[in-house]
């Protein structure tokens, strides 16, 4: 069998289905539709977190169903020390580190 290429998602991807431009909104429809299927999907902890801090209740509702069925990574220990390692040589928000980290951690392929 095939590897699947695995794909990791921050919360800008799910986010671009609802608040973004038409043409960006269906751009990530297109992909969550055709795309997505083909690989392995894969979200973390740090993702739902900040999906579930999302004060629009309706807004956090329609983000949290369309990644609910996306694998959900842990944010781990060794994660947090490579976020770490990456702030002292670029600076990013810490999120966005933690988010590299992941999928680094996690051998995905891309982010």
């Amino acid at each position: 069998m095939p590897h699947k290429v695995s794909l990791y998602l921050d919360t800008s991807v799910p986010n671009a289905l609802f608040r973004m431009p038409e043409d960006r909104k269906e751009a990530t429809s297109l992909f969550f539709q055709e795309t997505a299927p083909k690989h392995e999907v894969f979200i973390s902890e740090l993702v739902v977190g900040e999906i579930e801090a999302t004060p629009d209740d309706a807004h956090r509702t329609r983000l949290l169903n369309s990644v609910k069925n996306l694998s959900v990574l842990p944010v781990s220990a060794e994660a947090e020390k490579l976020a770490d390692e990456y702030l002292k040589y670029i600076k990013i928000p810490k999120a966005d580190a933690i988010h590299i980290a992941i999928s680094t951690v996690e051998g995905v392929d891309y982010l």
